[in-house]
């Protein structure tokens, strides 16, 4: 096999495959088993759902079953923050959700109304489901977006066998023919979780013409979505009056954030350091984009980005202040096994929350209390001078 450079796989991140092969083979080396024998699982969903890629435009539909002790935590991001979980905690986790599938083509999502599929994947509150699944359960899968995925298998029946509590405004807009970024920046804005709207987008719940859509691209899509109707919030906020500075750590990443006056624009450099989970060097990925609606990222297809920027910009909404937000992310050795871009979203935000919360800070007094070399690649700090920020 042809050698790949580092640079490459640190921006692929195993879902994009830019060396040409089928599957990561960095991913596949680290996968974790876990043994799921049952022909007719049975069991709560937390819920959670995830349609595939392979064999577009018939993809693989599942809903996940997870143990019966606290189904929720199988699919519940923030709270794996709020617990302060491990790495190998999430992974277990995950890996202990069973995914029965059935394939359905992406223009008749209507499909999933079969055995209450649809509704039991976006309730409010786990439901009982049971599936009767063929063939012999495929291993676990990770990737650089998705979080762990458990055990799958075929299924030629999947049915939620309780009444889902499913959120009226979303069940309503649903059932309308709008535009799907309309719907899901009313759904943001009237305070529905990020995670819900990207497992309701990708099961094409949303749209005038409605299709299924991939939760890979699914998870991008509201990122972007919600990031747009973030800046055009914050656009119309007053500028921040003071420089802040503050960061988070989990799962072997560090999120430093300094925040200046200006329009709600996020600039990035993210540092892969050696023996981490992409590169045996070190490796520095630049990624920006600007405070308007039209303005689009450097490198559009970062997945990890974009959800950074989310987390970022919600902090500032939630504080009605506008800020240029400079981000180092730093992985490190410990991270081992991809979470996905979750952990990216919830650590950017908790570090924009830190700086928000913070003493305010001369440009020099920022960087002197949180020293890094990485800095001084960011375009804005070059384009100003020192006497700009003090």
């Amino acid at each position: 096999m042809r050698k790949v450079p580092p640079e490459l796989c640190a921006r692929c991140k195993g879902y994009k495959l830019l060396c040409g092969a089928r599957k990561c083979p960095i991913l596949e080396r680290i996968r974790i088993f876990y043994s799921w024998e049952a022909r007719e699982p049975a069991g709560p969903s937390p819920p959670t759902a995830l349609v595939g890629e392979r064999g577009y435009p018939k993809v693989p539909v599942s809903l996940g079953i997870a143990p019966d002790s606290d189904p929720k935590l199988h699919d519940s991001p923030k709270e794996w923050v709020e617990r302060g979980l491990t790495l190998e905690e999430v992974a277990r986790l995950r890996m202990e959700v069973f995914n029965p599938f059935k394939r359905v083509d992406v223009r008749r999502p209507s499909e999933l109304l079969k055995g209450d599929l649809l509704w039991g994947a976006v309730s409010e509150r786990p439901v009982s489901a049971e599936a009767k699944v063929s063939g012999r359960p495929r291993p676990p899968e990770l990737d650089g977006l998705l979080a762990p995925i458990g055990p799958s298998a075929k299924a030629e029946e999947i049915k939620v066998v309780e009444n889902p509590k499913v959120d009226p405004l979303l069940e309503r807009r649903s059932e309308e023919r709008v535009k799907a970024e309309e719907a899901v920046k009313e759904l943001f804005s009237a305070g529905r979780d990020v995670y819900l709207l990207q497992r309701a987008f990708s099961l094409g719940m949303f749209g005038k013409s409605k299709r299924l859509v991939p939760t890979r691209w699914a998870i991008t899509a509201v990122d972007t979505i919600v990031a747009k109707a973030l800046k055009a919030d914050l656009l119309r906020a007053k500028w921040t009056h003071s420089i802040r500075a503050g960061s988070y750590e989990h799962f072997s990443n560090s999120y430093k954030v300094l925040l200046l006056p200006g329009p709600p624009s996020v600039e990035m450099v993210e540092i892969w350091e050696p023996g981490s989970l992409w590169t045996p060097k070190e490796v520095v990925i630049y990624n920006r984009e600007g405070p308007t609606a039209r303005s689009k990222a450097e490198d559009y297809e970062d997945g990890g980005f974009h959800a950074l920027k989310v987390g970022v910009l919600k902090a500032l909404s939630e504080a009605n202040v506008s800020a240029t937000a400079l981000v180092i992310r730093r992985i490190k050795p410990g991270y081992y096994m991809p979470l996905g871009v979750w952990q990216v979203r919830e650590g950017a935000y908790k570090a924009a929350l830190s700086a928000l919360r913070g003493p305010k800070y001369s440009l020099k007094e920022a960087l002197e209390d949180m020293p890094d070399a990485a800095w001084a690649r960011f375009r804005t700090l070059r384009q100003r001078r020192l006497g700009d920020y003090t």
